[in-house]
């Protein structure tokens, strides 16, 4: 290293080798080129030795720094894991304790030991609402020590609502209603709209103190078993509706009783089975009964003297008992009574009548209520719906029956009526649906009092043992006929031409008469689906009623247009469904269209079910054939 000693005015060297002192050079008052030059070298040299070595202490700093920060990361994720686990740890140690508690809890507060038992495993809707509650809901409620603690009300509707969630495969709703989510259990539920604008809250619905009245999850694919026992803890409850689920099963609880608050009991349309139990001859409160189409069975007697029920809907079940006097007695609020399609028996009470409310009265399909007809009282006005067919009903129709004035669907076909028609039912102005089909009236014609009908939508007088021509007031009277059935009666002479003036029909049947000459040409203004003229003796060619490029073809027509040598012309397929020949039995089918009215259509006809997979909806044309 080359220093230069200002003071003294002389160079300064120390031999690196050697370590010692070289000799005295000479001075000079100003520095030689050379020693400039070597200077500049040596500091040039120096510069950069300095520079290498403050690079080799960056990189020395740094691999410093770099590995303390990694140490200090090492460190923090060391600990923060050491904390996670603590926190899992402690989190898996507190659901543990939580589990215990709720488990200990429930043991008591569950209704039965099926259901206590469920604890136990697993897989059970009781045990996984258990987990879900203890371990899963946002909410983490207090796990009550005892059912006098203040939060076990709350805690046991959440789990039984969570229960319920569980038990019927909560997982495939169409709507999780807002079930198992943070929110409170009250306000497990949403809005929907129907198709007319008609706004509802489904779900769990609470009362003003918070407690739940009403469950009502319709048609939302709930599928397993009701836990009832469970519901009935809920003793607020006012609604229980599970309507249209289809795959709904298990039985009525028998302290059902206890429920003494119950308004609504709506089971349509699901697979529960068992009888009704006694105790719901203690639910004075209930105003609707619907338990149509399940699979339940036995007596009824245990609704029939409810005093407040106003709709009861009984229908396609497998009920038995008698038809007495007292059915449904002490019920003088009653507006809906169907209990079609059951296995009831004895004769139709007259007090059904005397009730000014009764609106729907269907006891249609029960097979063993027989007996005459009830005496109708004066001016019964309230009765729209009086379906009685499928029974066995025998005698002749009273005259008093013109008392009903209310009557829109009046159907006694299917039973053992004999006698005449009676011209009292013409004051039955506000008919539109009348069957009187298959009954064993005496010979003749027509009745008259049917051209004072003038509202008829549906007619049919099918085997009546009607004679005689049919009338010409059919086509100028009947303007809103859409279906007419004259099936297998004795009818003779031609089609009336007036015919064609019925701009609604749609269904015909003229078959299994002695009817002759042509089907009328103006039958193709007509918006006909179901045409049936077999077994007659007409003539003439069919073809016409089905010209290439119709945008709306009849659907099905059936003649006497087979056999070597048939009556009429029609090519089989392409126009004529079914071609008859007078030589064999062709069309022998019933071509029943009975409209079986049910509640959730409000009693309308919505499709005309001829049977064999037949179902017409006229007004959007063919819906299955």
């Amino acid at each position: 290293m080359m220093m230069h000693d200002v003071a003294e005015g002389r160079a300064v060297g120390l031999d690196d080798e050697n370590g010692f002192i070289p000799d005295e050079t000479p001075n000079h008052s100003l520095p030689t080129p050379e020693e400039v030059r070597t200077d500049a070298a040596i500091r040039d040299s120096e510069s950069k030795s300095s520079e290498r070595e403050a690079e080799r202490l960056r990189r020395y700093r740094g691999i410093i720094i770099c590995g303390a920060i990694l140490c200090v990361i090492g460190l923090l994720v060391t600990t923060l894991v050491f904390f996670a686990d603590s926190d899992t740890t402690a989190k898996d140690e507190e659901d543990g304790v939580r589990m215990e508690r709720a488990r200990k809890f429930l043991l008591e507060a569950l209704p039965n030991q099926a259901s206590k038992a469920s604890l136990s495993f697993e897989e059970t809707p009781h045990s996984q609402a258990m987990d879900w509650m203890v371990r899963d809901d946002p909410l983490r409620f207090d796990i009550p020590k005892s059912e006098n603690d203040s939060g076990a009300g709350k805690f046991m509707e959440r789990y039984i609502m969570t229960l319920l969630y569980f038990a019927t495969n909560g997982a495939n709703w169409n709507n999780d209603m807002r079930f198992l989510t943070g929110r409170e259990t009250c306000a497990w539920n949403k809005y929907f709209q129907d198709e007319d604008g008609l706004v509802y809250l489904l779900g769990a619905i609470c009362d003003g103190s918070d407690d739940i009245n009403k469950i009502w999850i319709p048609s939302n694919m709930l599928q397993g078993v009701i836990p009832f026992d469970e519901i009935m803890q809920l003793k607020s409850l006012r609604t229980i509706g599970f309507e249209y689920n289809g795959g709904l099963e298990g039985t009525l609880p028998n302290n059902i009783g206890d429920l003494t608050q119950l308004e609504i009991l709506s089971l349509s349309n699901n697979l529960l089975t068992g009888t009704l139990p006694m105790s719901m001859s203690d639910i004075q409160s209930l105003r609707f009964l619907m338990i149509d189409d399940n699979e339940l069975s036995g007596e009824v007697t245990s609704v029939v003297n409810l005093p407040n029920l106003e709709l009861v809907y009984l229908e396609d079940n497998f009920f038995e008992g008698e038809i007495g006097e007292t059915f449904f007695s002490a019920s003088p609020n009653l507006v809906h009574l169907d209990a079609s399609n059951n296995e009831f028996s004895g004769t139709i009470p007259a007090h059904f009548f005397e009730e000014s409310k009764l609106e729907v009265l269907d006891l249609m399909g029960n097979l063993f209520i027989d007996g005459r007809l009830p005496q109708f009282p004066v001016e019964q006005t309230n009765l729209k719906v009086l379906a009685l067919h499928k029974n066995s009903i025998t005698g002749d129709i009273p005259a008093s029956i013109g008392n009903l004035r209310g009557l829109r669907h009046l159907d006694l076909s299917q039973n053992q009526l004999t006698g005449y028609f009676t011209e009292a039912m013409g004051d039955l102005k506000e008919l539109n649906y009348l069957f009187l089909a298959s009954n064993s009236f005496n010979e003749g014609p027509v009745p008259n009092f049917i051209r004072d009908l003038t509202n008829l939508v549906d007619l049919s007088l099918k085997k009546t043992n009607l004679s005689g021509a049919i009338p010409d007031w059919i086509g100028t009277d009947l303007k809103r006929l859409r279906l007419l059935d004259l099936d297998g009666n004795k009818l003779s002479g031609e089609i009336p031409e007036t015919l064609t003036q019925l701009k609604l029909l749609t269904f015909l049947l003229l078959n299994r008469n002695q009817l002759t000459g042509q089907v009328p040409q103006n039958f193709t203004n007509l918006p006909l689906e179901v045409l049936v003229l077999d077994d007659n003796n007409l003539s003439g060619d069919l073809d016409f009623l089905c010209p290439v490029g119709d945008k709306n073809p009849l659907d099905y027509i059936v003649a006497d247009c087979g056999g070597d040598d048939p009556e009429i012309s029609c090519t089989e397929g392409a126009c004529c469904r079914v071609c008859c020949s007078d030589e064999e039995v062709c069309n022998n089918k019933d071509w029943l269209a009975n409209h079986d009215p049910i509640w959730e259509n409000q009693f309308k006809r919505s499709s005309y079910i001829f049977g064999d997979g037949m179902n017409w909806v006229p007004s959007k044309g063919t819906n299955g054939n």
